[in-house]
């Protein structure tokens, strides 16, 4: 970001003479590539931190990129994968050893790194699971993106399933938790195990790159002729079960921070349970005009207090 996109506009500038136009120019010449609003943003707290740490340290008196304003870039709705082409790519990737990850990505929504550093300590006997870490990129493991990817849900029997198959995978390729080595060497003297902790470790019981996963999901994908990504496979989640959530679940089990972020990016792929949400209350609406008539019919049948006192007068005048 630093080598494409800032250093070129004020790389070679003293910073006492940057302006926030300079900055703003930044932006605008990310904004004429097509690079979302999300990266713009980054790189707008990429410059001001940098900034704010010359204020700090007395060389320049103020930031210029306190009122930089980022454009809204509308977001092309995502796509997900059709019930055939999910097929084909589980198909697929039975000619790869990620096969388990692969489905456990589509039935859980992980993001690619959370999958990848997830440890089998983070999944509890009950099936609750903890997402408290993510691989990057470039292999360095951290919290995730935000406060709400710091999550904790109850997985679906048929992700527990998945990880039931990647332990018996594991084992075939003798990969073990480190507490089962001794175990593990009783009942095969002389075997060569290897120790990991992680769910979806590489054949050396390490971290696999995400990178090493994408480029080995993107091979598998052009052999089979299919047009997606790791990405991809988030949205295929989101159209399978978000239709069967409320939306406050969908935000929970995704790790967004606010619902309406989880709105902007799938609700296309969740007006289904948007329909269904809307019959639900007409249904619930028939049923509440009905109760308010008959309380009604009630109402009027019953004597009011003036009446209750006539009848009551007549009665003891008789």
């Amino acid at each position: 970001m630093l080598r494409l996109h800032i250093w070129p506009v004020i790389g070679d500038k003293d910073p006492a003479v940057v302006r926030a136009s300079d900055i703003q120019r930044i932006i605008a010449r990310m904004a004429e590539v097509g690079l979302s609003t999300a990266t713009m943003g980054h790189a707008r707290k990429v410059v001001h931190v940098l900034f704010e740490w010359l204020v700090g340290n007395g060389i320049l008196k103020e930031n210029p990129c306190s009122r930089i304003k980022i454009p809204k870039v509308p977001t092309s709705p995502r796509r997900s994968l059709s019930p055939a082409e999910i097929g084909a790519l589980m198909d697929a990737m039975k000619s790869s050893r990620w096969e388990n990850a692969v489905d456990f990505l589509i039935k859980t929504g992980l993001r690619r790194g959370e999958a990848l550093a997830l440890k089998w300590r983070d999944i509890d006997e009950q099936g609750w699971i903890n997402i408290e870490r993510a691989l990057s990129s470039h292999m360095e493991e951290s919290r995730p993106k935000s406060m709400a990817s710091c999550r904790r849900f109850r997985l679906p029997r048929a992700a527990l399933e998945v990880l039931q198959h990647q332990k018996e995978q594991l084992r075939a390729e003798r990969i073990v938790l480190p507490n089962e080595i001794l175990e593990a060497h009783r009942a095969l003297p002389g075997a060569h195990f290897i120790a990991s902790e992680y769910v979806f470790p590489a054949r050396t019981g390490q971290q696999v790159s995400p990178r090493t996963f994408s480029r080995t999901f993107a091979l598998v994908c052009k052999k089979a002729n299919l047009d997606t990504s790791v990405h991809e496979l988030r949205h295929v989640f989101v159209s399978t079960f978000g239709p069967s959530m409320d939306l406050h679940a969908l935000q929970t089990i995704l790790g967004h921070s606010k619902a309406t972020h989880t709105l902007d990016i799938y609700g296309h792929l969740i007006d289904g349970a948007l329909d269904e949400a809307a019959d639900a209350m007409d249904a619930a609406g028939e049923v509440l005009d009905r109760k308010v008539e008959e309380a009604r019919r009630k109402t009027s049948t019953r004597p009011n207090i003036s009446q209750i006192i006539s009848q009551t007068k007549k009665a003891g005048s008789r």
